[in-house]
């Protein structure tokens, strides 16, 4: 009579991986702002004579 487990051998590989993650103090600021609106000059029909030297006066829209 054989005995049991005679001749099988077995083998057990045990791995341990232990990670450690440090927590990130890590902060994200966005600044909106708003467009500033594009300034042309513009002449208008009705635009007076400045000082009757026949030059315009501008308004700046």
């Amino acid at each position: 009579m054989a005995e049991a487990g005679a001749g099988l051998s077995e083998t057990v590989t045990e791995t341990t991986v232990t990670v450690t993650t440090e927590p990130e103090n890590r902060s994200l600021t966005i600044k909106l702002r708003k467009r500033k609106p594009e300034k042309k000059v513009e002449w208008t029909s009705d635009t007076v004579d400045n000082e009757h030297m026949g030059r315009r006066s501008s308004k700046c829209e």
